[in-house]
């Protein structure tokens, strides 16, 4: 098996076998639809400055393999999520937001934009009832959210650069955040 490192140039996404290139980058073709092998073989062994790799495998009820490629330790997954019978197949993972690849290869240059362009910090309080997450960007723009992890928790809230916004529920929440952090990188 060849691993293979991915580089970012100009917009433009390559893979090539690790040692190979010298100065040549051209485009990889990348199948509409990986095999769990595929997925493996194309996996980079680092993104940014993170190392890498298959995480989790298993199976899902009634989609296939299940691969899961994680590239920092923290609380929350940040990788790549590998179903096999999904569509779509893939989701970049990065703390509490997603992003629906159509590729591997981007994927891959959207977790290593996340990685040079996003600081992110996660707080919990002593009580352990309050948990934050706030993503700050290289330019200054802040969003937290907050987690109420009570029985009955009814707390929905997330901030954007200061500004308080409160939600009905955490699914809506949770997308407004999503929006806010993916529309950036």
């Amino acid at each position: 098996m060849k691993r293979r490192t991915y580089l970012s140039t100009v917009g433009a996404s390559v893979a090539l076998p690790v040692g190979v290139g010298g100065g040549v980058l051209s485009e990889l073709e990348e199948p509409d639809h990986l095999t769990p092998d595929e997925f493996r073989n194309r996996l980079p062994e680092q993104i940014g400055n993170y190392e890498g790799g298959i995480t989790h495998a298993g199976e899902t009820n009634s989609s296939g393999e299940l691969l899961i490629a994680s590239y920092q330790d923290s609380e929350w997954p940040v990788g790549i999520q590998y179903i096999e019978e999904n569509d779509p197949q893939l989701i970049a993972m990065m703390h509490c937001t997603h992003h629906y690849p159509e590729s591997l290869s981007e994927a891959v240059n959207r977790l290593s934009r996340f990685f040079s362009e996003v600081d992110v910090q996660y707080e919990q309080l002593r009580d352990g009832y309050l948990e934050y997450i706030t993503y700050e960007f290289s330019d200054g723009y802040r969003v937290r959210t907050e987690y109420d992890l009570r029985e009955n928790g009814k707390e929905n809230r997330a901030w954007v650069n200061g500004e308080l916004y409160e939600f009905s529920d955490q699914i809506e929440r949770n997308e407004f955040v999503n929006e806010e952090v993916q529309s950036r990188i």
